[in-house]
């Protein structure tokens, strides 16, 4: 997500991009969430729009209600 958004995209912008992705945003628009099925799986997408600008996405794979180890 760092890297999608490196370019200085506006908090504001990012939001809307994250929407069209099917993200969903909490209403201070401080993180958004989405969850895609994979079979059994479940990948976990929450992006955090830092106060300093900066922005995080981790992605949780989780299986069968086991959290997946990182490669």
């Amino acid at each position: 997500m760092a890297a999608r958004y490196a370019g200085g995209a506006s908090a504001d912008a990012v939001r809307a991009d994250l929407a069209a992705l099917g993200f969903k945003c909490v209403a201070d628009g401080t993180y958004c969430t989405r969850a895609v099925m994979i079979g059994p799986c479940v990948d976990g997408w929450s992006v955090y729009l830092e106060a300093d600008g900066s922005i995080q996405g981790p992605l949780r794979p989780v299986c069968m209600g086991a959290e997946a180890e990182d490669e």
